[in-house]
């Protein structure tokens, strides 16, 4: 099978390959601005990749010569996520596909400062087949169809902290500035609690909480909405982090 790799056919193509959606196109060049422009696609991956979607996110860049290279990363059932790389027009490379299938996403990229969506994967097999079967999840539309906010950032393990993003939510909580922060409270092989706390204005909070379980190759996922009046957020960005919610209503 073979798939387009132009740049602006990328994204058709794919759906083509896996016949599943996409967040769009990154593509990536050597400019800060990147981190910007970009959010809303990393952001999309991001949220599918918790939410257990079968969604790819697909990468366009160059190699030093200037031939096109074309990667798309794709959130499987299992919560890994697959690679694939076309490498067909690059006359100075291998000129094949090359899949993979990789174990970890995180977002806790150092101390530096950047864009708050930024992710990478590793825990990567190159060798491994991806099976192009997946759940088509159903996701409710209160959470698709969610104002976007200023992001603070994405914690996707529980062991894993992000001071600046803890940081940034804990001000918006105090202040009542707009903002949202997403916590992965739980996460084993068999499911995770995935959590998106929102600063809608002052003394208004929303919480999104999603639950996978995983039993064998079946998967179930439940959702809840919460209309809350108050968040309390730990001064000590010690993993496991947990955010209290108090006097919460459930929003149909």
């Amino acid at each position: 099978m073979q798939v387009n790799a132009a740049v602006d056919a990328a994204p058709d193509s794919i759906r083509a390959l896996f016949g599943v959606e996409t967040c769009g196109v990154v593509r990536r060049v050597l400019s800060p601005i990147e981190n910007v422009v970009y959010r809303g696609e990393r952001r999309c991956f991001l949220d599918a990749f918790l939410t257990d979607r079968l969604v790819a996110l697909v990468t366009a860049t160059t190699t030093t010569e200037g031939d096109p290279l074309v990667h798309a990363d794709l959130v499987l059932p299992d919560g890994t996520i697959g690679q694939l790389t076309d490498t067909t027009k690059d006359n100075f490379g291998d000129k094949k596909w090359f899949s993979g299938i990789c174990r970890r996403v995180t977002t806790s990229l150092g101390p530096q400062p950047r864009e708050p969506s930024l992710f990478v994967v590793d825990n990567c097999d190159i060798a491994a087949a991806i099976p192009l079967v997946g759940t088509r999840r159903v996701v409710p539309g209160f959470f698709t169809q969610r104002n976007e906010l200023p992001l603070c950032g994405y914690m996707l393990s529980p062991l894993e902290t992000e001071p600046r993003a803890m940081d940034c939510f804990r001000a918006a909580v105090a202040s009542g500035a707009p903002a949202e922060f997403v916590l992965t409270a739980s996460r084993s092989d068999s499911g995770q609690v995935a959590q998106w706390f929102r600063v809608l204005r002052q003394g208004t909070f929303e919480v999104l909480t999603n639950t996978l379980s995983r039993a064998g190759a079946s998967t179930t996922s439940s959702w809840i909405k919460q209309s809350c009046t108050r968040l309390d957020v730990p001064a000590d960005n010690t993993p496991p982090l947990a955010i209290t919610t108090i006097d919460c209503q459930v929003v149909n």
